[in-house]
């Protein structure tokens, strides 16, 4: 007698739903864990402005001021800022007082100058070379820096010789200039390759006020004036050492801004070649004249290519685009992008004397 064995089965039927549930179950699940990620996103964002702040305060309990916003070199902020933020090993690498001579920027913006980066760049990891991207200064939710194709340093911005040493440039004096020099991958590959980028820029203010017959409204991170006595360098002598105090922003150290993030933004510079442009966290500065983005009504955004980013302007790729901000008094916010242009000049002027009330 022969006994028959009955195999159990999906059938085509079951087998399709069960494809169908999970497909289901996949779509529900998928907008839940992109929630969580922008979320942790923007808690690593917020957590680096807020090292920021907090290594600005303890830059100044330890040398009476906050960094100064310029030196001759026109080194910036965050290079300052390496040891309070626990990155005391590449503060020592960088060439911050001039060990190499005092000639110039960062980079001086011609393409054969001794200091750009090229197969003759001394070791040690000068100006930030070769000690390139510190997580403290990237944001996770912007455009990565292996994506960028173009990388900018500051050269002269304000008023010559009063904010900047114009000897190196020539500017009219009174009339204040803004002037930017762009590195592409094409021209200066190994500049993206050992510069460190960042998404963090700080406070410079606002150059020029037509309302107050041209006077600048200066952030915490003002160009230091030429105090010393002249020199080969600058007709007017050299920026001094120290910057301003937290307290001195009459408007109030919660109502100032010292940080805020960018997405970087898109340029066609050379007209051959576009791509991302990111600034260098060697001098890495924003300046209210320019408003932020993506913002609609403001110009110096590019909608067209870049969904409304513009390089050296507060953004971000967060939820909403709100751009996470750090204000004098350590705290850390959210700014929305359409804030009206006159209330973020308020924000960035430390003694303006306009409050701006947050909810």
């Amino acid at each position: 007698m022969f006994r028959t064995v009955r195999r159990s089965a999906f059938t085509l039927i079951e087998l399709l739903v069960v494809i169908a549930i999970i497909a289901v179950l996949i779509g529900l699940l998928l907008p839940a864990v992109q929630k969580v990620r922008e979320a942790a996103q923007r808690t690593s964002c917020s957590n680096n402005l807020k090292q920021l702040a907090l290594a600005c305060h303890n830059y100044e309990s330890a040398n009476a001021a906050l960094p100064p916003g310029n030196d001759v070199r026109f080194n910036g902020v965050h290079p300052r800022l390496l040891p309070y933020i626990e990155q005391d090993a590449m503060f020592r690498a960088y060439d911050l007082n001039g060990q190499f001579g005092p000639a110039a920027s960062s980079w001086f913006a011609s393409g054969s100058a001794w200091n750009i980066p090229n197969a003759n760049t001394p070791p040690q990891g000068r100006f930030g070379l070769q000690v390139p991207n510190v997580k403290a200064f990237i944001c996770p939710a912007a455009k990565a820096p292996e994506e960028m194709t173009y990388l900018t340093q500051v050269t002269a911005v304000g008023y010559p010789d009063a904010e900047f040493r114009n000897s190196l440039f020539g500017y009219p004096l009174g009339t204040p200039t803004f002037d930017f020099y762009i590195y592409a991958t094409t021209g200066s590959p190994l500049v993206l390759s050992q510069a460190g980028q960042t998404n963090y820029l700080f406070n410079r203010g606002y150059v020029e006020n037509s309302s107050t017959t041209g006077a600048p409204l200066p952030g915490y991170f003002q160009y230091t004036k030429q105090t010393s006595a002249a020199t080969a360098y600058s007709t007017q002598g050299t920026p001094s050492g120290k910057g301003v105090s937290i307290i001195s922003a009459a408007d109030g150290s919660s109502n100032t801004v010292l940080f805020m993030e960018t997405n970087g933004g898109f340029i066609d510079q050379f007209q051959s070649t576009s791509g991302w442009l990111a600034m260098n966290w060697g001098h890495a500065p924003f300046y209210a004249d320019f408003g932020t983005c993506p913002d609609r009504t403001n110009s110096n955004c590019d909608f067209a290519l870049a969904g409304g980013f513009g390089w050296g302007l507060p953004s971000s790729a967060h939820t909403g685009n709100q751009i996470i901000t750090a204000f004098g008094d350590g705290s850390v916010r959210s700014i929305a992008p359409n804030l009206p242009f006159s209330t973020f000049v308020a924000i960035c002027g430390a003694n303006d004397g306009r409050i701006v009330t947050f909810q």
